[in-house]
């Protein structure tokens, strides 16, 4: 419970380096939150052996459940260190590889973005409806990748995926240049691969182990 009620504050709260609320924006640093963290993760990481050792058919939905448990949290919280996230403003027609990170440093996240065109739909009254970019992306393995980039509908390059997150207000529809979110979970894979676990173990109490029903 404890560990449940402390992982939810820290996804609902913005994890910093440095200010933020004492102890709860960074949650990774309070010493009570890893103590109880690694305990459940132990925890659970026996009982999985435990049923492992204990091999049969119907250990399969407890041992997926509990590795499940183990590797989707171990994954988000490790790789909640890892997560990059970037910023690239690129002008129209001019190829950009830099961006600004948290800390306003330049970084070469190893690809560069060209904008081709920016659109924008309006309301009645002028208010932004739709924006949206059409550009090329180029890796440093020499791949060229066209497509056009909304929010909430990134475009996905080698492990990046590339946000639409801001334009040119002042110039609105004509506006010269857009404004990349550039986010990077390298832990994202088992994050989905534990949730996924846990999924089909519970899929699994529910059609093949569920008792069966009573004839009178």
């Amino acid at each position: 419970m404890y560990t449940a009620v402390l992982t939810i504050l820290m996804g609902l709260l913005p994890q910093v380096r440095e200010g933020g609320m004492p102890w709860l924006s960074q949650m990774l640093r309070f010493w009570p939150f890893v103590l109880i963290w690694t305990w459940m993760m132990i925890i659970s990481g026996l009982a999985a052996l435990n049923h492992i050792f204990r091999w049969k058919m119907k250990e399969i939905p407890f041992i997926l459940n509990h590795l499940g448990v183990v590797v989707a949290i171990v994954a988000a919280t490790l790789g909640n260190a890892d997560i990059q996230s970037l910023q690239m403003t690129v002008f129209t027609d001019e190829p950009e590889w830099r961006a600004l990170d948290d800390d306003g440093a330049l970084q070469e996240p190893g690809l560069a973005i060209e904008l081709h065109r920016f659109t924008m739909e309006e309301y009645a009254d002028g208010t932004p409806k739709r924006f949206a970019s059409d550009i090329a992306v180029y890796t440093e393995d020499g791949k060229t990748v066209q497509g056009t980039v909304e929010v909430n509908k990134p475009l996905k390059v080698n492990g990046w995926k590339i946000y639409q997150y801001g334009y040119d207000v002042r110039m609105g529809p004509e506006s010269t240049y857009s404004v990349f979110q550039l986010v990077r979970d390298p832990w994202i894979f088992w994050v989905y691969l534990g949730i996924f676990m846990m999924i089909a173990g519970a899929l699994c109490l529910m059609f093949f182990m569920a008792p069966k029903p009573v004839r009178v």
